[in-house]
C-alpha cells in the first residue's frame, strides 16, 4: 500500500497510533485534518442558524416541510387515541364489558388505519421536500460556482467542488427532512410520556428515567464521532472524485506515458481509503442502533417487572400495564429523537458549512463587477501602471503601461514566463489587478458590468475547450440566434468549413468531450470560428495558431487581416512570424514593455527582439 509508515508499537503513543491509522487507513494527515475541524467548529456551533440560512434559498420547499410537520402531528394524535382505546379493550374484556370492548376495538382499528394514511402522506411530502431542497440548493451552488473567481480554481480540486454541489446538497436535503421528522416525532412522543404518567405515575417515572439514561448514553457516544466520521468521509470522497475525473480527462496522456499501472494503483489506494472510512462510519451507526434496541429491550423487561409488582399490589390494571408497555418504545424515542436532532443538526452543519463556503463568498470568492455599461464599444484598451501577481507576495507586473487604439492589430511577444497570457486574462477580467488601472474605451474595467466586458471581448486560447455537443451546437452556444449562413461564414473565415463538410453528419457531427475527436489545429480553428461568430469588438488570440500547420496559419493570418479596422485584435504568439504583419508589436521582457513598434522598427531598435527573431529563424 502506498504511503504506509510504521513505528515500533512499544514507542507509539495513543496520538501516534491515531496518526498512523489515519495515514495508512484513510490516506489523511491526522493533525491537518483535526486542525481544519477545529477551525470549522465555530461554524458548526451555529447549528440551526446555518441550516436556516441554506433553507432560506429553498422557499418553495417550505410548504412540503410544513406538510410533513402537520401530517406527523395528526398521525401522532391518532396514534395516542388508539393507544387509549387499546387500554380500554384490555380492561373492558377483563371486566367482561364486551360491548364497550367491541366499540373500543372498532375505534382502535380506525386509529391504526388513520395512522397509516398519515404516514402515507408524510412519505409523499418527505419525498417532495427532499427533492425540492436538493434541486434548489444544487442550482444555487452551480450558479455560484460559475461566478467563482478564476484564481480560486487554481487552489482547489474539481472533485471537491463537484462533491459540494452533488453529494453535500443531497446529504443536506435528506438530513434536513429527517431533522424535521425527528422534531415532529419528539414533540408527538412527549405526549406518550405524558399519557404514561397519567395512566400510572410509577410506570411513567420509570419510563422517563430509562429514556434519560438512553439519551445520555447516546449523547456521550455520538458527541464527536458522528461529526468527525462524516467530515472524514467527505474529504476522502473529494479526493476520490478528483482522481477519477483526472484519469478520465488525462486518459490519452496516461496511455502515452505508460502510467496505467501507477494511476490504477493510486486509485485503488484512494478507493480503499474510502471503503475503510465508509465501513467505519456505518459500523458506528450499526453499533448505536444495536445499543438503542438493547436499551429498549432492557426497558421493556424492567417495566414489565415493575408492572407485575404493581398489579400484584393492585396499584395498576392489566390494561394500563399493557398500554404503557406499548408506549415504551415511543417514550424512549422521545429521548432518542432528541439525540437524533442534535446529531442531524451536526451532520447537516457539516454539509451546510461546506456549501456556505461557496454561497457566502468566503472560501470561494466570487468575481465582482461594476454597474457601468458601454453600449457601442470601440475597442480601445489601455494599461496604466498595472500591478498584478498570482501570489500576493510575488508580483508579475509592477508598472505595466501601454495603450492600444481601437481597430489596431497588436502582437505581444517575448520569452516564456514574461506574462503575455496574463495580459489576455486581465483584459477579460479573469483576474483582478492589485494596482493601477485597465481601461476599455476610457472606462476602468473594475467599474464595468460583466456583460459589457465579456460580450465585447472574445478569447481564443492555446487549448480551447470544446463542449460535448455537435459542431453546430458548439457554435450556437455563443450566438443562439445565429443564422446558418452566419455559421458557415465564420467557419469559412476560420478555415474549418471544408473539414466539417467532409464529416458524415456535417455540422450535426458530435465531436466528444473537450473536442476529443478533433486534432489540436481543428479545435483551434473551431474556437476561432466560435469567436468570429460573436462579432465582438475585441478579439484576443492567445497562441491560437500554435497548433496549426504553416498553410493553415497563413490562411488564419489572412482572415485576421480581413478583420483589421473592424476589431481590436491582440495576438499573443511564441513564433514571431505570426505577428510580423501586425500594426504594432509589444516586446515583453522582464515583465514590462521593453519595446513597442512594427516588426521592421523593432529589428532596428531592439537587440533582444532581433536576437529572438534570428534564433527562431535559424531553428526553422
Amino acid at each position: 500500500m502506498l504511503g504506509k509508515e510504521k513505528l515500533p508499537n512499544s514507542k507509539m503513543t495513543r496520538l501516534d497510533k491515531k496518526r498512523q491509522k489515519y495515514k495508512n487507513r484513510y490516506g489523511i494527515d491526522y493533525d491537518e485534518f483535526m486542525q481544519k475541524q477545529k477551525e470549522k467548529q465555530e461554524k458548526r456551533k451555529l447549528g440551526f442558524k446555518s441550516i436556516k440560512q441554506i433553507l432560506s434559498l429553498c422557499k418553495s420547499s417550505h410548504k412540503f416541510l410544513w406538510g410533513c410537520v402537520i401530517v406527523v402531528l395528526i398521525g401522532a394524535a391518532i396514534d395516542i387515541l388508539g393507544a387509549y382505546q387499546y387500554v380500554h379493550i384490555i380492561d373492558d374484556v377483563t371486566l367482561e364489558f364486551f360491548d364497550k370492548a367491541l366499540y373500543a376495538t372498532i375505534t382502535y382499528g380506525a386509529c391504526i388505519a388513520g395512522t397509516h394514511i398519515c404516514w402515507f402522506f408524510w412519505e409523499i411530502f418527505y419525498n417532495y421536500a427532499s427533492a425540492n431542497i436538493n434541486y434548489q440548493i444544487k442550482n444555487n451552488l452551480f450558479s455560484n460556482v460559475l461566478n467563482v473567481s478564476t484564481a480560486k480554481y487554481n487552489d482547489v480540486s474539481s472533485g471537491e467542488i463537484i462533491n459540494r454541489i452533488t453529494n453535500d446538497s443531497s446529504s443536506f436535503a435528506q438530513t434536513v427532512t429527517a431533522l424535521v421528522t425527528d422534531i415532529c416525532d419528539f414533540i408527538s412522543n412527549i405526549a406518550y410520556v405524558v399519557v404514561a404518567f397519567i395512566l400510572s405515575p410509577y410506570l411513567g417515572a420509570i419510563m422517563f428515567c430509562l429514556g434519560l439514561i438512553a439519551y445520555l448514553i447516546r449523547r456521550i457516544y455520538l458527541k464527536r464521532r458522528a461529526i468527525l466520521y462524516s467530515a472524514r468521509t467527505k474529504l476522502i470522497v473529494d479526493k476520490n472524485t478528483s482522481s477519477v475525473q483526472e484519469a478520465i480527462r488525462g486518459n490519452k496522456d496516461i496511455k502515452n506515458l505508460n502510467l496505467k499501472s501507477l494511476i490504477n494503483d493510486q486509485q485503488l489506494s484512494l478507493s480503499l481509503n474510502q471503503k475503510h472510512s465508509s465501513i467505519d462510519q456505518q459500523n458506528q451507526r450499526i453499533i448505536f442502533n444495536r445499543i438503542a434496541w438493547f436499551l429498549s429491550s432492557i426497558s421493556r423487561a424492567l417495566i414489565l417487572i415493575a408492572s407485575i409488582l404493581l398489579i400484584q399490589k393492585g396499584m395498576v390494571s392489566l390494561g394500563v400495564t399493557l398500554g404503557v408497555l406499548t408506549f415504551v418504545w415511543s417514550g424512549l424515542e422521545t429521548f432518542m429523537n432528541l439525540a437524533n436532532i442534535i446529531q442531524n443538526v451536526k451532520e447537516a452543519s457539516v454539509s451546510s458549512s461546506r456549501m456556505l463556503e461557496i454561497l457566502d463568498d468566503e472560501l470561494y470568492p466570487k468575481e465582482h463587477f461594476g454597474c457601468q455599461t458601454i453600449d457601442n464599444m470601440r475597442g480601445e484598451i489601455e494599461f496604466k501602471h498595472v500591478e498584478f501577481g498570482y501570489k500576493k507576495d510575488e508580483l508579475l507586473f509592477k508598472d505595466l503601461s501601454f495603450k492600444i487604439e481601437a481597430g489596431q492589430c497588436i502582437g505581444i511577444v517575448g520569452k516564456s514566463g514574461q506574462g503575455k497570457s496574463s495580459i489576455i486574462n486581465l483584459i477579460n477580467k479573469l483576474f483582478d489587478v492589485s494596482g493601477g488601472q485597465i481601461l476599455l474605451d476610457g472606462v476602468d474595467i473594475q467599474n464595468l458590468s460583466e456583460d459589457s466586458i465579456r460580450d465585447n471581448v472574445s478569447v481564443v486560447s492555446q487549448s480551447p475547450y470544446i463542449f460535448d455537443l455537435t459542431i453546430r451546437e458548439n457554435l450556437e452556444l455563443v450566438k443562439p440566434d445565429a443564422t446558418f449562413d452566419e455559421i458557415v461564414d465564420a467557419c469559412k473565415k476560420a478555415y474549418i468549413y471544408d473539414y466539417i463538410m467532409s464529416l458524415d453528419n456535417k455540422f450535426d457531427s458530435k465531436i466528444g468531450e473537450g473536442g476529443v475527436q478533433l486534432s489540436g489545429g481543428q479545435k483551434q480553428r473551431l474556437a476561432i470560428a466560435r469567436a468570429l461568430l460573436r462579432k465582438s469588438k475585441i478579439l484576443l488570440l492567445d497562441e491560437a495558431t500554435s497548433a496549426l500547420d504553416n498553410e493553415s496559419q497563413e490562411k488564419i493570418k489572412s482572415a485576421i487581416n480581413d478583420l483589421k479596422n473592424e476589431k481590436t485584435i491582440i495576438i499573443v504568439a511564441h513564433r514571431l512570424t505570426t505577428v510580423m504583419d501586425c500594426d504594432r508589436i509589444l516586446f515583453i521582457n522582464n515583465n514590462t514593455v521593453k519595446a513597442d513598434g512594427t516588426h521592421k522598427q523593432l529589428m532596428k531598435t531592439c537587440p533582444e527582439y532581433k536576437k529572438l527573431y534570428n534564433s527562431e529563424d535559424s531553428e526553422e
